[in-house]
């Protein structure tokens, strides 16, 4: 082979080397923009009646947590709640009673980098949290609700069973699925306890258990 010879072949080579090159780094790029996007907060619209408010869906859910699950349940908890949250996990929502259910936590959206740093820790070890920009606060309970419906009909809508709980709430989601399969109920019936104590509806406008 000729010393012609030999300069195309490496000028080929250099080439295909740099023609390689870009293609790696094109790839590299979209899959991280890809990433990207999909780390993007998520807008969600809220109407109620008269009033219209929106927010933001910030952690992104893992949809395989309800692969075949019968029960999903959202628990409405506050941001500094760390330890009530870590209390449910390691009793009624410990993985011993979830063979049919899974659990989500709503929060609201922290006000200092320490509680952004612990709430990002937290969903990094457990993957359970529904975080949201909605203010965390009593006012906002209404929307934490919305906020746990939304993600049930986008992410996990083939469950068929829905419960809506607070931290401070014991319930043992296994038994729930058994009791539900083992009647008869019809569609638009209540069942629970009636508080029969002749207490009231609140109708003070200006109180915060106002009916």
């Amino acid at each position: 082979m000729g010393k012609d010879e030999h300069l195309k072949l490496s000028r080929r080579l250099v080439v295909l080397i740099c023609l390689a090159q870009v293609i790696v780094i094109t790839c590299y790029l979209h899959l991280n923009l890809q990433f990207v996007r999909h780390l993007r907060p998520l807008s969600v619209n809220i109407t109620f009646a008269d009033f219209i408010t929106e927010y933001k869906l910030i952690t992104q859910i893992d949809v395989r947590r309800c692969v075949a699950k019968k029960l999903f349940i959202f628990v409405i908890t506050a941001l500094t709640s760390f330890d009530q949250r870590e209390l449910i996990r390691q009793t009624w929502a410990h993985k011993k009673h979830m063979k049919d259910a899974v659990v989500w936590f709503v929060v609201g959206q922290p006000m200092t980098s320490v509680h952004e740093n612990l709430l990002s820790m937290e969903h990094a070890e457990y993957e359970d949290l529904i975080r949201t920009s909605i203010p965390d606060g009593y006012n906002s309970t209404a929307l934490k609700v919305y906020a746990g419906y939304h993600v049930h009909q986008k992410y996990c809508s083939h469950i068929p069973l829905i419960l809506r709980a607070d931290d401070d709430v014991i319930v043992i989601p296994d038994r729930v699925v058994h009791f539900i399969d083992s009647f008869d109920f019809d569609d638009k019936s209540i069942y629970g306890i009636v508080w029969d104590n002749g207490s009231l509806p609140n109708r003070d406008p200006n109180s915060k258990w106002y009916l």
